[in-house]
């Protein structure tokens, strides 16, 4: 993964921020295998408050990815196809 530097804001669990983001990767990391570039690429785009265009072959775990950060984020997802 990327290095993080650490957040000095301690969460309400007691948890950094940067500790917060890891575990979040880490339990996207756990329903894609293989795929950790595409997982930090989407933590990157959540922090930066960005709209991600996830492109690819079939079979890569695209939505896979994208429906389990939404899961762990307790959100939706949202999908747009263009031909």
């Amino acid at each position: 993964m990327i290095p993080l530097r650490p957040f000095i804001v301690k969460m309400e669990s007691g948890m950094t921020a940067r500790d917060d983001i890891l575990a979040l990767g880490k339990r996207i990391g756990q329903s894609i295998i293989g795929q950790e570039q595409m997982v930090e690429r989407l933590l990157l785009g959540l922090l930066a408050n960005g709209h991600l265009l996830v492109e690819g072959l079939p079979g890569l775990a695209k939505t896979r990815a994208i429906k389990s950060l939404a899961k762990n984020l307790n959100s939706e997802l949202s999908r747009s196809v263009h031909s």
